[in-house]
């Protein structure tokens, strides 16, 4: 009866010490592949869960052994409720330092036994062992149901029901090899190895789970901050800085959108240029004629739609161009620009030239068209003569929108 006992108190050390390597061997490979901090606390927490009965057996075994490999299983212990309380911690979205504070216990307890000289004995040792085994992986489930991050996936649910799931099998088992004397049943002690080893079997499926689910919000993560970068690098480079009116680039990705769409759009241009802007500047500074600029383009913005297209052309120009609009009440609009610059002072002044297009493939075109028309309107106020008939000459054939006005 003692040697059928002696067995399975050996099965009872053997299992959980062999499935414990296993899954320390799977936290290092998968620690390998992800490089995330809580895999590499796990990988040691398990392989120093193995190392525990196994000290265990050698206190039993080896007379003169019976302190030492107590006090080196009580440590093996708290690395392993250390580790593996401050990896769920990191798991559970938190960074306290202090989340593994709580596995310095089997230590403590082992200090006392030893010190009050418990008779010690493989029974004794597994009864304590199974029942601080309970407290960590009890506290370790409870580190991850305080998790921040929500909600939590299968195999995060998983590994908290597996770790509640030692914590019984260790408590119990342990309970149940106390019991396991010669007066009892020896194959009452199957009990906690073949449980114990099921609960390792889930624990192993949970971290497996976790982890990839934890990559996958990592990633989706990064691919959201990526492309909100991408968003804001879009607009800072596609954006006029003093005036807020998107850019040429802007322009030229626009005519992109159109024709991947390959839709029938058509729509009216204008080119609008700022009459007399070397005198603002050399009236009012730079600074002044920064902020003829910017009134230009807020009044613009106050006439049109919203699904308008304002773009800094050039220095002093600004091209708008809008969908579906009709070219008589488009420049209606337009006409009442001038009336909203007077004030304040000092006043601004623009001319602006209109173009119709029927299709995304026209739109060029009709840029050209409502550049000339803008340098007529200029002609006919009467401003400083200047020279347009070599205007035509000047502008190069254009390809894909590339180049506008020479």
């Amino acid at each position: 009866m003692t040697t059928s006992l002696d067995s399975i108190f050996t099965m009872a050390v053997w299992i959980p010490a062999a499935g414990a390597a296993v899954i320390g061997l799977q936290a290092f490979l998968l620690h390998r592949v992800t490089r995330q901090a809580p895999l590499r606390l796990l990988a040691i927490a398990w392989a120093a869960a193995a190392l525990a009965p196994l000290f265990l057996v050698l206190a039993a075994t080896v007379p003169g052994l019976r302190t030492p490999g107590w006090l080196a299983s009580l440590a093996a212990t708290t690395a392993f409720t250390v580790a593996q309380m401050r990896a769920c911690a990191l798991l559970a979205g938190t960074s306290r330092r202090w989340a593994g504070l709580p596995g310095v216990l089997p230590l403590v307890v082992g200090i006392v036994l030893i010190a009050r000289d418990v008779p010690y004995s493989l029974q004794t040792g597994l009864l304590v062992y199974g029942s601080l085994l309970a407290c960590a992986q009890a506290s370790a489930a409870w580190q991850l149901w305080r998790r921040a991050i929500q909600p939590a996936g299968v195999g995060l649910a998983t590994l908290r029901l597996a770790l509640l799931a030692q914590a019984a099998m260790a408590f119990f088992g342990a309970v149940e090899l106390a019991r396991t004397l010669p007066a009892a049943a020896p194959s009452a002690g199957l009990v906690f190895p073949v449980f114990y080893g099921l609960s390792l079997l889930l624990v192993a499926c949970g971290l497996a789970v976790a982890t990839l689910e934890d990559n996958t919000r990592s990633w989706a993560l990064r691919n959201r901050h990526l492309l909100a970068d991408n968003r804001r690098f879009r607009v800072e480079a596609e954006q006029d800085a003093l005036t807020g009116a998107r850019n040429r680039h802007a322009f030229f990705h626009l005519m992109d959108e159109f024709a991947a769409l390959k839709l029938a759009i058509n729509g009216v241009v204008a080119v609008v240029d700022v009459d007399n802007m070397k005198t603002l500047n050399d009236e009012y500074g730079h600074e002044g004629g920064d902020a003829a600029l910017v009134r230009v383009a807020q009044a613009m913005r106050a006439l049109v739609r919203r699904d308008d297209h304002l773009f800094r052309w050039g220095g002093d120009e600004f091209l708008l161009v809008a969908v579906t609009l009709d070219l008589t009440e488009f420049r209606q609009r337009l006409e009442s620009l001038n009336a909203r610059l007077q004030q304040p002072e000092p006043a601004v002044r623009v001319s602006f030239g209109c173009a119709e297009f029927g299709k995304a493939s026209e739109l060029n075109d009709a840029v050209h068209r409502a550049d000339m028309a803008m340098y007529e309107q200029k002609r006919r106020r009467k401003n400083p003569p200047r020279d347009c008939r070599g205007i035509s000459s000047t502008l190069k054939p254009m390809r894909h929108g590339r180049n506008v006005v020479a």
